[in-house]
């Protein structure tokens, strides 16, 4: 096969490119005359380039308007290197060897694609391959559909089912029209081989199609009901909730039915809880006869979801399914479920001693292993179980974890989660700006899938608000967040959440009796509430006077840190205890520093560094107050946190030293968050390919992005972005 003609400007006279041109549409005019003369018959005709927003949710504007003149250039060429092109189309590798092969069957030859490489749409070595992928879509979305089958028929005769399995499958069931049992079946076998080696997203194509394929209600049903479960797996929530409308319940069988009971609650659990709560109740009692590992499953979604809707749950509800998840386990069971069982169903209960060795076992066999390909919340669970007991140092791992396998098999919608977890950790650590990067990454990804549910994450940005925007801003999102919690989402996690806000705002500004109005509730509310919140409510309850209810915080706190037994617990119990402590606060706070230090956990850092520099200036030990003060001032000042920031400078100033202003970093173009994302990613090791594919975005469009960084930023080359973004 001869070269295909470069496409590029050359240094030749302007009249030689001309003539150039002129020959290459006389080839192409011939061809197509030629070939239209000996058109075997299929594919003369095709249906107009779909309406945008019509089909399978294609991006509308310029991807849609490019995609039409793409179209109307292949229609353009010879109707023989249309239907070559087709086939090429239809195939995800596209190896010339096969499309030869298959284009062979029709009676057409290799030289067919001359003139689409002559009019620079494919490149022709060993693979046939497109210039732009719009050009794929434009040439497999524009044939009719008929035209389609036979392609893919065309292909799934040359392909070797030993050889290559899931392709010769796919050809086939993408070329019958109508229900073939023969096919679904096929499919079907093939999904469980993929899903055994953690394939979720093929597995969830190859049961969508066997579904669609089956004429027998009951094992249509069924089939529905398993491509939704395997879609939802895959993180495609949405396609999943489509999926499971479709399940004809009537002609179900009982395991059946359960299964799509429990998804549809699984599926609801974001918006409303509670709403889901009583379903998953229903649907793990009516699976442990009929599936006892399921149920296990179920009953820990189910505890799960009733932590998150706390004092909303229908009364008595949580009692019963403590009870019911209980004794659905066996006398000593000793597996991952079981110890989630039991550590959720203790921390329901309100005895944190009991619960906390078992989450432990949990988060350190979810660090090193998969859950059950079924347990769909995994992630959200272990990253919560991780924070329960104060174990940092596995938090971020874990998410990690979880965020690079949604993304290697683009489950965006289980993405998002990971990358809140992810901008948790760096909002714990003091990194603000690039916490705020993955929230927006997270909700670019709500807004690319068509998902406008991004509630949950005002939750997490109002706790960074809270730190660094100013005083009526940040009061007004925790109302925001509040009113959703109590009214629209029924959840007592988004209320604490809120609350929580409210007292760290209050402290940071030194309204201590308000910061305990706002905290002491929940006290009252959640028998083991929180750490990181009991801390806050003893400096608020000391400041204000009620010692009483700062030893009743502290008490809370101390069971906490027992049984939690980590590094991180045990700093804030010491800072704890050197608040009420007196004079005899000096030994616990520098163990409260020490220990805080060894830890990724530079906000709580920098509040024990306040805190002591405070209790050192009251002792009138003002040079040593300097030093502390010193350091929780320039911590607050590096992470962005304005309230903060001047707690420590009024104190300083109260210590007799002068206190400079850094100057206010330029706003005048800030990076939008898409190149946030991408300044993060680039200033590490990751290549253009390797960003382009974390972020589901095209390399072209991430060269665009990084030029306007660099210009933005001041920066000339990827080495310089970590400086100029902060980063180690």
């Amino acid at each position: 096969m001869t070269e295909p003609f470069q496409l590029e400007e050359s240094a030749e006279a302007p009249w030689t490119r001309t003539i150039v041109r002129f020959a290459l549409w006389v080839m192409v005019w011939l061809r197509r005359s030629r070939g239209a003369r000996r058109a075997p018959g299929w594919m003369r005709t095709a249906p107009p380039p779909p309406a945008p927003g019509a089909g399978d949710d294609r991006a509308a504007g310029d991807d849609v308007r490019r995609e039409s003149l793409y179209l109307a250039r292949v229609r353009a060429l010879p109707t023989t290197t249309q239907q070559v092109l087709l086939v090429a189309a239809a195939d995800t590798a596209a190896r010339l060897a096969t499309v030869e092969a298959a284009a062979a069957r029709a009676g057409l030859g290799a030289d067919d694609l001359d003139a689409a490489q002559l009019a620079g749409l494919v490149d022709v070595d060993a693979a046939v391959t497109f210039r732009h992928p719009l050009v794929r879509s434009a040439v497999y979305r524009g044939a009719a559909p008929a035209d389609r089958r036979h392609a893919h028929a065309l292909l799934a005769a040359v392909t070797d089912p030993q050889v290559e399995p899931d392709a010769w499958v796919w050809h086939r069931a993408k070329s019958v029209s109508g229900t073939d049992e023969d096919v679904a079946a096929a499919l079907e076998a093939r999904g469980h081989e993929v899903e055994r080696r953690g394939r979720y997203a093929a597995y969830a194509a190859l049961m969508s199609r066997a579904a669609e394929l089956t004429p027998d209600p009951v094992e249509l049903a069924r089939r529905t009901q398993a491509a939704a479960t395997a879609l939802l797996v895959a993180g495609a929530q949405r396609e999943a909730g489509t999926v499971l409308e479709r399940v004809r319940i009537e002609h179900a069988e009982p395991l059946v039915r359960a299964q799509a009971q429990r998804l549809r609650a699984v599926l609801t659990f974001i918006g409303r809880p509670v709403d889901a709560l009583a379903t998953l109740v229903d649907a793990a009692r009516s699976l442990e006869d009929l599936d006892p590992q399921l149920a296990r499953v179920t009953y820990v979604e189910g505890l799960f979801l009733a932590a998150v809707t706390g004092r909303f749950a229908p009364p008595g509800l949580t009692e019963q399914l403590v009870e019911s998840a209980l004794a659905a386990l066996d006398p000593g069971e000793s597996s991952l479920l079981a110890d989630l069982v039991r550590g959720l169903a203790a921390r329901l209960t309100g005895d944190f001693t009991a619960a906390a060795p078992a989450m432990r076992r949990s988060v350190a066999w979810l660090s090193q292993h998969d859950a059950p390909p079924t347990f769909t919340l995994s992630s959200h669970v272990a990253s919560v179980l991780a924070m329960e007991v104060y174990d940092i140092e596995a938090y971020r791992p874990i998410t990690d974890k979880n965020a690079a396998e949604q993304r290697s098999r683009g489950a965006l919608d289980l993405l998002r989660a990971s990358l809140q977890g992810q901008a948790h950790h760096e909002f714990l650590d003091g990194r603000f700006d690039r916490a705020a990067a993955l929230y927006d990454e997270a909700t670019e990804i709500s807004r690319s899938i068509g998902d406008h549910r991004v509630a949950y994450s005002m939750i997490l940005l109002q706790q960074l608000g809270v730190w660094r925007d100013d005083e009526a801003t940040s009061r007004a999102n925790i109302a925001q967040v509040h009113a959703l919690a109590v009214t629209e989402v029924r959840s007592g996690f988004w209320e604490r959440m809120a609350r929580e806000s409210l007292v760290i705002l209050e402290n940071s500004l030194g309204n201590y009796a308000a910061a305990l109005e706002a905290g002491w509730p929940l006290v009252e509310q959640d028998p083991v509430l929180a750490g990181h919140v009991l801390v806050e409510i003893v400096e608020a309850a000391h400041r204000s006077g009620r010692d009483d209810l700062a030893a009743a915080a502290l008490d809370r706190l101390a069971v906490r840190a027992r049984a939690s037994r980590t590094l991180w617990a045990d700093g804030l119990h010491a800072r704890g205890v050197a608040i009420v402590a007196g004079d005899d606060a000096e030994a616990h706070f520098q163990r409260a520093l020490a220990t805080l230090g060894q830890v990724p956990v530079r906000t709580d850092l920098a509040r024990t560094h306040l805190l002591y520099g405070e209790w050192l200036r009251r002792q009138n030990r003002r040079r040593d107050a300097r030093v502390q003060l010193g350091t929780a001032h320039d911590l607050f000042t590096t992470m962005g946190a304005p309230h903060f920031s001047r707690r420590a400078a009024r104190e300083l100033a109260a210590t007799g030293a002068v206190v400079r202003r850094r100057p206010a970093a330029s706003t005048s173009e800030p990076l939008t968050p898409q190149e946030k994302a991408i300044a993060h990613l680039a200033a590490g090791p990751a290549t253009h390919r390797e960003i382009a594919a974390s972020l589901f975005l095209s390399a072209s469009t991430v060269d665009y992005h990084l030029r306007k960084v660099y210009r933005k930023l001041g920066v000339d080359s990827r080495r310089r972005l970590a400086d100029a973004l902060g980063e180690p």
